[in-house]
C-alpha cells in the first residue's frame, strides 16, 4: 500500500493549495486525490466565456438538491475536476470583508479575526492573478453608470472594501485565460516535485481509523495510508459525505443507514447556507454586442440594516440574461437581453446534507432550505432589492437602451406578489457553504475546531468552504483559498511542536 505523511483529499479550490504548500518540505510525502481528470491543456476550462459549457458536463458531479416548501429543486453544480469550481466557476474574486470575519468570531471562531486571516488572504493575491477592470463592455458600464444616477458609488471592492456600491467584477483571469488554483499553485504538472503524488479519477470513499486515530483513506482504487495528517477538502457536500460514511456525524442517521458510529457529532451535514438567487430580467430594443469575459462583468451591493454591518443585498450584473435553474443562456436572444440576480448577502436559512445510502456512490439528500429562516429576513431583502433593481434600471443611462422588463413583469409590485415570484423563481449563486462549521467545544454543532481538527479525532482536518461559521456576503473562492493557506500555517506548527 501507498504511504503518506499528508493525504489531501479533493484537488479543487482548497486541496490543489493545501497540497502543494505541504509539499515544499522535499522529506514531506504528500497525496493528493481527486475524483476527476487534469484541467491541464483543457480550453473548455481555461477560456472563462466557456464555463456555461462545463455545467451538468462530464466535469460536473450535477447534484440534485430539494426545495422546501415552494421554492423550486435544482440541480447544484460542482465540479469534478483538478481544480475544483475554481476550474469551473466565474472566476468572481472578493477579498473577504473584515466584518464577515468578525462575525466568524463571534460565532465561535476564535482565531480567524482579519488580523488572522491577513497574511493568508495576501498570498492568495501573490499566486492569483486577478483582472480589476474597467472592461470593453458598454452595457455593463451603462449599468455602472445608471448605478451612479440612482446614488450607489463607484467601488473598487477589493482595495476600498464590500461596502454600498457598485463596480467592476474582479476576476482571476489573466487576458481572458482562467487563473484557478491547479493553474496558479500546481501548473506545469509534469514540473512538480517528486514528494507530491496526484491520484487523479481516483474517488475516496472512507477515511480508515485506528481507534480515534486516522490512519488512511479508502480508494476506489485501493488504499493509501497516512502517517501524519488527512486533510479534507472535498467540499460542502463530499467532505460531510466522507465524514459520515466513515462514522463520523449524527449517531441516529448513521443508524438509519447501517453505518457503525465511530464519533457522534451531529453537526456534520447541517448548516448548509447559500445565497439565494432571484432573476429580474429585461429585454432591450437597441441591439448590443456582446463582449463580456463570461456574460457578468459588473455588479452592486446594498445596505439596507443599518443594525447589521456590511452589505445586504448583493446584484450581479448578467450580459445577456440567464436564468441558472430554469432558462440556460441559449434560450436566450443574446443581442437583446440581460438581468440582475438578487441574492440576500448573508443569507440566514439553513438547510442540510444526508446520506442515502451506506454506498459511497449513492446520491445525497440535500435540502437547500431556502426561505426558511424563521425572521422572514432573506425573503424580506430579495423583495427589497427588486424593487431597487428595477428603479437601477430605470436611471437614463439605461433606459436608453429601450428596455421592458419581461420576468417577473411589470404588473408584479405588491411585496406578496413579489414574494411569491422569489420563492417560484429561486435558484443558487452557487455558494454553497458550512455543512461542518468551525468553532470551539463550547459551539453547539460545531464539526471542526478552531485549527481545523475533526473534534473527537486524531489526524483528521477539514479546509473548505464547509468550515465556514457564517456565510460571507460575497463569492467565495478567495475565502476558500484563505482558509487552504492557513490550513497549512497551522499543520507547520503543530509539526515543530509534535
Amino acid at each position: 500500500m501507498d504511504e503518506y505523511d499528508y493525504i489531501v483529499v479533493g484537488g479543487g479550490s482548497a486541496g490543489a493549495i493545501v497540497a502543494r504548500r505541504l509539499s515544499h518540505n522535499p522529506s514531506t510525502r504528500v497525496a493528493l486525490i481527486e475524483a476527476g481528470p487534469s484541467d491541464e491543456g483543457n480550453a473548455e476550462i481555461s477560456h472563462l466565456d466557456r464555463w456555461l459549457n462545463l455545467l451538468g458536463g462530464a466535469l460536473d458531479f450535477n447534484y440534485s438538491s430539494i426545495g422546501t416548501g415552494n421554492t423550486p429543486s435544482f440541480q447544484h453544480y460542482r465540479a469534478r475536476v483538478l481544480g475544483g469550481c475554481s476550474s469551473h466557476n466565474t472566476a468572481i474574486m472578493f477579498r473577504t470583508p473584515d466584518y464577515d470575519l468578525e462575525q466568524w468570531v463571534k460565532r465561535g471562531a476564535s482565531g480567524w479575526g482579519p488580523a488572522d486571516c491577513s497574511a493568508a488572504m495576501d498570498r492568495v493575491a501573490e499566486k492569483v492573478p486577478i483582472d480589476v477592470g474597467p472592461r470593453e463592455d458598454l452595457l455593463s458600464a451603462d449599468f455602472l453608470a445608471a448605478a451612479s444616477q440612482y446614488g450607489l458609488d463607484f467601488r473598487r471592492f477589493n482595495t476600498e472594501g464590500v461596502y454600498q456600491g457598485a463596480g467592476w467584477l474582479e476576476l482571476a483571469v489573466q487576458g481572458r485565460a482562467r487563473q484557478s488554483s491547479s493553474v496558479c499553485y500546481l501548473h506545469p504538472l509534469n514540473e512538480l516535485p517528486e514528494n507530491l503524488s496526484l491520484h487523479l479519477e481516483t474517488r475516496a470513499q472512507r477515511i480508515l481509523f485506528d481507534g480515534k486515530a486516522a490512519t488512511g483513506v479508502e480508494t476506489d482504487k485501493g488504499d493509501l495510508r497516512c502517517t501524519g495528517e488527512i486533510i479534507l477538502c472535498a467540499g460542502v457536500f463530499d467532505t460531510p459525505r466522507l465524514l459520515m460514511l466513515s462514522g463520523v456525524g449524527p449517531a441516529d442517521h448513521l443508524r438509519e443507514i447501517d453505518v457503525p458510529v465511530l464519533v457522534d457529532l451531529p453537526g456534520v451535514g447541517e448548516n448548509l447556507l447559500d445565497h439565494p438567487d432571484v432573476p429580474i430580467n429585461f429585454e432591450t430594443q437597441i441591439a448590443k454586442t456582446a463582449s463580456t469575459h463570461f456574460y457578468a462583468d459588473a455588479c452592486a451591493f446594498l445596505e439596507i440594516d443599518e443594525h447589521v454591518p456590511g452589505v445586504d443585498v448583493m446584484f450581479h450584473f448578467g450580459n445577456p440574461a440567464f436564468d441558472m435553474q430554469l432558462d440556460r443562456l441559449s434560450q436566450h436572444d443574446i443581442a437583446h437581453t440581460f438581468n440582475l440576480s438578487v441574492e440576500p448577502s448573508h443569507a440566514r436559512s439553513e438547510g442540510r446534507v444526508k446520506l442515502t445510502s451506506k454506498d459511497p456512490f449513492a446520491p445525497l439528500d440535500i435540502h437547500v432550505g431556502f426561505f426558511t429562516d424563521p425572521d422572514d429576513h432573506d425573503i424580506k431583502l430579495v423583495v427589497h432589492g427588486l424593487k431597487i433593481a428595477r428603479e437601477i434600471v430605470r436611471q437614463p443611462a439605461l433606459a436608453k437602451w429601450g428596455i421592458t422588463e419581461t420576468v417577473p413583469s411589470p404588473s408584479v409590485i405588491n411585496d406578496v406578489d413579489l414574494a411569491a415570484y422569489a420563492r417560484s423563481r429561486a435558484g443558487t449563486a452557487y455558494h454553497p457553504c458550512g455543512t461542518c462549521r468551525m468553532g470551539d467545544g463550547s459551539v453547539p454543532g460545531a464539526v471542526v475546531d478552531t485549527s481545523l481538527k475533526v473534534h473527537g479525532l486524531k489526524g483528521l482536518r477539514v479546509a473548505d468552504a464547509s468550515i465556514f461559521p457564517a456565510i460571507p456576503s460575497v463569492n467565495l473562492v478567495w475565502t476558500v483559498m484563505m482558509v487552504a493557506e492557513r490550513c497549512y500555517d497551522l499543520i507547520v506548527p503543530d509539526q515543530l511542536t509534535q
